[in-house]
């Protein structure tokens, strides 16, 4: 379970650190169908991020919760860096649904507490 938690914590900080960097790049996707289910899955996991600091900590002891919360943070940032940005933001829509799937799987798979 902290396995799982902790590879959602870090898919979920390199989606956010590829979306940051590229609105701070302005790369901005042609608007089609394709890319409205992209940005939509996006959206969705953008927001994993938060529910899984909250699934962390009501369900793990914090002193598990915080040092994942904390690594995966510092890990994703180091990985998703500008000179790797071009890798990442093409595997980003893979790295969305891996952390939507495992998000969903640990609200779901341990439920009630």
């Amino acid at each position: 379970m902290e396995i799982i938690f902790g590879l959602a914590m870090l898919t979920s900080a390199l989606v956010g650190r590829v979306t940051l960097l590229a609105m701070r790049g302005h790369v901005h996707r042609p608007l089609n169908q394709v890319n409205a289910v992209r940005d939509v899955i996006g959206f969705l996991a953008g927001l994993c991020f938060w529910v899984l600091i909250l699934w962390g900590f009501s369900s793990l002891d914090w002193y598990y919760a915080l040092p994942i919360i904390l690594g995966a943070g510092f890990l994703g940032g180091m990985l998703a860096n500008p000179p790797r940005f071009a890798f990442f933001f093409a595997v980003e829509p893979v790295l969305d649904v891996l952390t939507l799937g495992m998000t969903l799987w640990l609200w779901f798979a341990h439920w009630p507490y």
